[in-house]
């Protein structure tokens, strides 16, 4: 799957390019951008509010159910902030998902971008090496997140 990834990747470094997008924005460590991308700016939607892609790090909620029911202290200790790998992907996804895809900037934050950052909180590897049970694990821990079950719905798909 190395070649694919790193396919998608080059694409989206590509949508990104076309658009003049800073690929290499400056991340802090809990993986928030001072600036990011806004989102409604590159699509030209003047509608408030602004929708700016900028939170790349681990999801607040997903570690905190995470942490209470005693899982992955690995991965707790590591902070907020996620590998280089994934914040790659978190934009090449971005971009694909705003710039081919023409999808909106809520709908990519919210059901794209949100599930995603549930996966990458609850793995403890790279995303080229994800496998079914790092998935089933993320769907169950989004089903403690969020009650409704809509985050765990948005993970299967």
């Amino acid at each position: 799957m190395s070649v694919e990834f790193e396919t998608y990747i080059k694409r989206g470094k590509s949508l990104a390019a076309e658009r003049n997008l800073d690929w290499h924005f400056e991340v802090d460590s809990d993986g928030l951008a001072a600036s990011g991308w806004n989102l409604s700016e590159i699509v030209g939607d003047g509608k408030v509010p602004t929708q700016i892609f900028r939170d790349i790090g681990r999801d607040k909620r997903t570690l905190n159910v995470m942490e209470s029911k005693g899982c992955a202290p690995e991965i707790l200790q590591r902070g907020k902030r996620l590998t280089a790998e994934w914040e790659d992907l978190f934009k090449a996804v971005t971009c694909d998902q705003l710039l081919y895809k023409r999808n909106t900037p809520p709908h990519i934050l919210q059901n794209v971008v949100r599930p995603l950052r549930v996966i990458a909180s609850c793995a403890n590897k790279s995303p080229r090496d994800l496998n079914s049970d790092d998935i089933l694990k993320a769907i169950d821990v989004a089903k403690q997140v969020q009650a409704s079950g809509k985050l765990s719905d948005m993970i299967v798909g």
